[in-house]
């Protein structure tokens, strides 16, 4: 048992200093390996065990007002690191079914050329030792490929280059294969997951929300991940991202075909490198008698007893992650108190042995209000703050949907103004990155109505503008920012921020096309490397300059819109 004395939070982005880990256990037990796809991993050197899991666990008010009952965050930063340069290691094996929409509607904009050339692209970054099977669905289910090693990679090539469109889309029969092909796999040496790419609405087979989380939960049972990518402005991301959460997996959206490439390598390449798994953090709580609501906002938990889950994904190496909990306390009337035990359970992807270590939570009530003013934890206190307005910034989104634009609208400059004030003292540049976010939607929402909706134009797709109480036909920039902003909470709940605030030491796909749109701007000469660098940071210094923009060097949501991305 560990209690947490994680030091002064204000070096949390400064590197190691000040990082504390959950207990000794999951250093011990967790070990970091990235996969070299050209290697056989049975030929693998032993890999080299170093810490991959710096884990900092903070409350926003580690010193609360005593006899009063009172809110306070929980912040949980796990961060997989890198294996050391030149360690070796041997990566899990892949079991991936890709699952691929072939419906009528993959004709538009070249929409299935991107699939093919995204499809074979994934087929690349496997290996003999890799399993993939494919399945392609319109209102037909074909299993084009039948799960097996990854032999003949030119033959799966040539039969993904034949799919053209036709038909409407069976989505869950099209899932339900692709899990049934992969669930005969699983095994303790492989990582599991199914793929599924969707540009329409499921109107065939089973389309009930209801019985396809029966479905997923049932295959993620028997050992089944499942990733989704909406492609378009036609298919539901509330359905996409219900998937992925009670999958296990992730959801992405992609605005533009181009981006399939982009994700179906980001997808594979995480797959691979894969290095904790079936991970979840519950947290109960103490014998001390202190009654605690336990809740994670934005993510499923639920209650076993007294204990509280939350389920995570899959940790790959180098990647950084947050999880913030919600605790309401009743009143503590002075002197330390232990709130409760905080574990983290995984499974080691290379040794496939269960890992686990706890932690106690510990606050302390006083009658000091300046200490108390004092002792407040900045970056905890931002994070609370911007989990509060994506709440808001949803409940909105739900408004709008249903036609109710000026609440919709109001709702969103009210918490604008909140984020603004609280943000004079906090002074977080995720804060600000959110409240340009919401200023954005609002200002969009707030558009005149444009045009009665079309005759049999489905209820989803009708959204209400402020300046009528009447519903609109929905443009592409109104589509557009329904799924980009419902994209960006489901990824700031999981605490992945590259959706939100792009900034120096990121990188993926979201960092090339700023990389790729910054050179079309005559700004940049760097390569495309996803990565986003200080070079890239001088080129949005100056972009912003040119836009009379705060020179901050950091790619908001303003600086993305103004650039096309956002």
């Amino acid at each position: 048992m560990t209690v947490l004395t994680c030091g002064n939070p204000s070096g949390v982005f400064a590197g190691k200093t000040g990082w504390c880990r959950l207990g000794i256990g999951i250093i011990a037990a967790l070990v970091a390996v990235v996969g070299c796809f050209g290697a056989d991993p049975a030929q693998a050197e032993p890999p080299v065990t170093a810490p991959p899991v710096l884990t900092k666990v903070w409350l926003d008010h580690p010193l609360i007002t005593a006899g009063q009952a009172t809110r306070v965050h929980v912040l949980i930063d796990l961060v997989a690191e890198k294996p050391a340069a030149g360690a070796a290691g041997q990566r899990p094996k892949v079991n991936l079914g890709l699952v691929l929409d072939r419906s009528g509607s993959m004709e538009e904009k070249g929409k299935i050329e991107y699939l093919r050339d995204a499809a074979k692209l994934a087929v690349d970054r496997l290996t003999a030792t890799d399993r993939l099977a494919v399945v392609e669905y319109d209102d037909r289910i074909t299993v084009l490929w039948p799960s097996q090693l990854v032999t003949a990679p030119d033959t799966i090539k040539a039969l993904i280059s034949r799919l053209t469109p036709r038909g409407s889309t069976n989505l869950t029969g099209g899932m339900m294969a692709g899990a049934e092909q992969v669930a005969a796999h699983v095994g303790p040496d492989s990582v599991t997951r199914v793929l599924l790419l969707t540009d329409g609405l499921a109107n065939q087979g089973i389309t009930s929300p209801a019985e396809i989380k029966t479905l997923v939960r049932q295959a993620k049972a028997r050992g089944v991940r499942f990733s989704t990518i909406g492609l378009g402005l036609d298919y539901n991301e509330k359905l996409l991202q219900m998937i992925a959460e009670v999958g296990g997996g992730s959801y992405s959206y992609v605005e533009n075909p181009k981006q399939m490439v982009r994700i179906f390598e980001q997808e594979v390449l995480a797959l691979a490198n894969t290095v904790a798994r079936d991970c979840r953090l519950l947290f109960r709580p103490g014998s001390g008698g202190v009654s605690a609501k336990v809740t994670a906002p934005g993510l499923i938990s639920r209650a076993e007893g007294e204990t509280t889950i939350v389920d995570l994904e899959d940790f790959t190496a180098g990647e950084s992650r947050s999880v913030l909990l919600r605790l309401e306390l009743a009143a503590i009337n002075g002197g330390k108190q232990t709130l409760g035990g905080l574990e983290l359970q995984c499974q080691d992807a290379r040794t496939r042995q269960p890992v686990n270590d706890r932690s106690d939570l510990t606050i302390e009530a006083s009658a000091d209000q300046k200490a108390i003013e004092q002792a407040l934890v900045p970056r905890v206190a931002a994070e609370a703050l911007i989990a509060e307005a994506n709440e808001t910034h949803a409940a909105s989104l739900s408004q709008f949907e249903a036609g109710q634009g000026a609440a919709a609208t109001q709702g969103l400059r009210d918490k604008a103004e909140e984020v603004e004030r609280l943000n004079r003292k906090l002074k977080d540049p995720r804060l600000a990155a959110k409240l340009e976010a919401l200023r954005l939607d609002a200002d969009e929402m707030a558009k005149p109505v444009a045009a009665a909706p079309p005759a049999g134009q489905m209820p989803s797709q009708m959204y209400g503008r402020a300046a009528s109480s009447a519903p609109a036909a929905p443009d592409a920039y109104a589509l557009n920012m329904m799924k980009r902003s419902h994209q960006q909470i489901y990824q700031a709940s999981r605490g992945k921020t590259d959706f939100l605030l792009l900034k120096p030491g990121d990188t993926g796909p979201r960092v090339a096309e700023l990389q790729e749109a910054l050179k079309k701007a005559g700004l940049y000469s760097g390569p495309i490397d996803a990565t986003y660098s200080e070079t890239v940071a001088k080129a949005v210094r100056e972009y912003q300059k040119r836009e009379s923009m705060p020179e901050d060097g950091m790619a908001g949501p303003a600086t993305m819109q103004k650039l096309g991305l956002y």
